[in-house]
């Protein structure tokens, strides 16, 4: 197998990992729940066990678990493989530009939050501006969050176990195998640009669904752009974590305005914020060289 087979395999393996992982464990969630229901309700027949088995595969709570598990063990995988990549080489360092510590996390707290509420803002109005031009698209992303007990307004009501899921699991499975392991692989073999779009892409496609795919692509080339600049996953990590805890505990704040004007309005200030934000990082993290 050639090099560069070799290295577009590393790159899309995250995908592959997070669907063979998902279909082992929904396998002997399966198998357990089989068990369970013959040893609930012996003696039963055929008809009443097919019955039983297919209201818990397609229930709430399967598909609840299903995301838990497979996240935590993807996570690992990605942890794991992350660390051993990075261990493998002479990792490039970030050292503050100035002495003033103090400094560096002010900017760093600045950066990450307000690039997660600006991302935010550029999601909303990005959802919103699709599902005008193509509606159906709407129901099949409100039926993927139903699934999980989630919704377009929130998660209050939604069982802690998924809200554990959005807020913490997600983003460390998702960056540590995104922008940590495609990422890294697709910079040693193409331009920073085309690594950070296809790692992007990935990321996109891994959601299942157009429209979240939609405004997942433009989050992820974002976040991909500020490990690129400051070399810091971890600061990602912190991005994705506040991004969808705001889509969790405050999803009445994002307000895109009572007119188009306004709408563009907030929408061009936060294009600038991501901007600023991305720009003073990097101005913090330089990198030394290897």
């Amino acid at each position: 197998m050639n090099e560069k087979r070799v290295k577009l395999i590393q790159i899309i393996a995250p995908v592959g990992i997070i669907i063979l992982v998902q279909h082992a464990i929904s396998i002997f969630l399966s198998q357990v729940a089989i068990a369970y229901v013959i040893f609930r309700n012996m003696p039963i027949d055929v008809d009443e066990l097919s019955v039983k088995y297919r209201d818990f595969i397609l229930s709430q709570d399967f598909l609840i678990l299903l995301n838990f598990i497979s996240g935590l063990i993807c996570s690992g995988i990605f942890i794991f493989w992350y660390i051993r990549i990075t261990a493998k080489e002479k990792e490039q360092e970030s050292v503050l530009e100035n002495g003033n510590s103090l400094v560096s996390i002010i900017a760093t707290i600045l950066g990450t939050v307000g690039i997660a509420f600006c991302c935010r803002f550029v999601g909303v109005f990005l959802i919103n501006l699709i599902v005008m031009i193509f509606p159906a698209w709407l129901v099949s992303y409100q039926s993927a969050l139903d699934s999980i007990g989630l919704s377009l307004t929130g998660g209050g009501s939604a069982p802690p176990i998924i809200v554990l899921y959005t807020v913490l699991i997600a983003p460390i499975m998702e960056e540590f195998g995104f922008r940590g392991i495609s990422l890294k692989y697709a910079l040693k073999g193409m331009p920073g640009m085309w690594a950070n779009f296809l790692q992007a892409l990935l990321f996109a496609i891994i959601h299942g669904n157009m429209l979240q795919g939609t405004y997942t692509f433009l989050f992820g080339l974002i976040l991909g752009l500020v490990v690129i600049k400051t070399g810091k996953l971890w600061i990602a990590i912190l991005i994705h974590i506040i991004f969808n805890s705001i889509s969790i505990f405050l999803p009445e704040f994002v307000f895109m305005g009572n007119s188009p004007i306004s709408s563009y309005l907030i929408l061009f200030a936060s294009m600038t914020g991501i901007y600023i934000g991305v720009m003073s990082m990097e101005k913090v993290y330089t990198k030394t060289a290897k």
